[in-house]
């Protein structure tokens, strides 16, 4: 049985045109703690691939899509209507935080192809219309704001969010009553990643740990990425190794090294 489709009119002028706000890393990593998924994962609303980058971290292989090209991902294939997806129904699990506006028509269209479970980041208000979902199996909210950022400007937008958001989960195998678990999600403790910058960003030659690359990839500023890029060239790693690991193209390592060379 299909959701119900409500229209709703937009009345915050701040809003996005194009309903874009950002996950936090944190936020995606909360929510592996709690579920597993198949190996392979869709995300149809990448934006910049705060999602993305976080599923490949962990291990997942992941496939990013979105109907506007953000940088990150295949950009120009429309989640509902785009025939690519029914090439792959039934072969990957699907993890996205949609277009609000469009909300009940992501999900009824990843019910429709997903493998097993599809995990949606929504405000909290959505559990008194998804509760009834045979397929709702689990909602895991949140103790306090998380972090979503308008247009993925987390710098301007960090801390302000005023909404409550939870991840709602769906599995096509589960016909109970949905589950609601709170997420103390008291800040993430920094200390990791400063040690990881202190070594991965200083100009002594060291053994490369891919796992710690990835998770401090996800957490980097761009000017940062630039130095990883330095610095794992400098420890001989390819061009191509380098570009997986920071879950960048090629060609943004070849950039980066010709600017170094040019200087």
């Amino acid at each position: 049985m299909s959701l119900p489709v409500q229209k709703r009119v937009r009345s915050n002028e701040d809003r996005h045109e194009t309903d874009y706000y950002a996950t936090s890393y944190e936020t995606t990593e909360f929510l592996l703690q709690y579920v597993d998924f198949h190996q392979r994962i869709i995300e149809p609303a990448c934006g910049g691939g705060h999602i993305s980058k976080v599923l490949l971290a962990a291990g997942y292989d992941v496939q990013s899509f979105d109907l506007i090209d953000r940088g990150y991902g295949l950009g120009g294939i429309d989640f509902l209507t785009d025939p690519l997806y029914d090439k792959v129904k039934g072969q990957a699990d699907i993890i996205t935080n949609c277009p609000y506006s469009l909300s009940m028509e992501f999900i009824n269209r990843a019910l429709e192809i997903t493998h097993r479970k599809v995990a949606m980041l929504l405000p909290i208000e959505y559990l008194s219309r998804l509760n009834w979902c045979r397929h709702l199996c689990l909602v895991l909210s949140f103790a306090r704001h998380t972090d979503i950022a308008m247009n993925g400007d987390f710098e301007k937008f960090h801390g302000k969010n005023m909404k409550d958001y939870a991840w709602f989960v769906f599995d096509l195998t589960y016909n109970g009553d949905p589950i609601l678990k709170v997420i103390k999600n008291i800040k993430v403790e920094k200390a990791y990643i400063a040690e990881l910058r202190n070594k991965y960003l200083s100009k002594n030659k060291i053994d490369v740990n891919e796992s710690e690359i990835q998770r401090l990839a996800i957490s980097s500023t761009k000017d940062e990425i630039r130095q990883l890029i330095l610095h794992l060239h400098t420890n001989g790693l390819s061009n191509r190794k380098i570009a997986k690991l920071l879950s960048i193209s090629e060609g943004k390592v070849r950039y980066v090294l010709r600017q170094e060379i040019d200087a």
